[in-house]
């Protein structure tokens, strides 16, 4: 008896107008087009904001690396002397940097690092600039030894 019941009611509402009309289409359609174009620019920049700190950590995660080599008396012997990527690498494995230029006079050193068409880099040393702060989202590269 029960599930007789159940059949009518079923049999009953299918008959009547169900569905969306035209115009409620069109608005859900407005209000979804409305939040998409609010969401796509917030989500592009995220990705630009991330790509940025992630070369920004590269550079500054070998910083103490550079430093070490500096100090070590069989390495830089208190210079950056022949001190290249491959040296900072055998350091520390998981330093990741596209450059590491060196001064001519080895006092002096810029480090850089490209995520996503996103450069950062730093020099620092004797002639350090910008306070031997990161620089991020340059649009040039390392200086040239002959002018760090």
């Amino acid at each position: 008896m029960r599930l007789s019941t159940l059949r009518q009611r079923l049999e009953t509402s299918a008959g009547g107008d169900a569905g969306f009309t035209l115009i409620e289409m069109v608005i859900a359609m407005q209000v979804i087009a409305i939040l998409m174009v609010i969401a796509i620019p917030s989500f592009l920049m995220t990705r630009i904001r991330t790509n940025i700190r992630a070369a920004s950590a590269d550079v500054s995660a070998a910083i103490p690396s550079t430093e070490l080599y500096y100090g070590d008396p069989k390495l830089g012997n208190n210079t950056y002397k022949n001190m290249t990527l491959a040296t900072i690498q055998s350091l520390d494995p998981a330093t990741k940097l596209e450059a590491v230029v060196v001064s001519t006079d080895f006092t002096t050193y810029c480090l850089q690092m490209s995520v996503g068409g996103h450069r950062s880099l730093v020099v620092r040393g004797l002639r350090r600039t910008n306070a031997g702060e990161i620089q991020e989202d340059v649009l040039g590269n390392c200086p040239a030894a002959t002018s760090l």
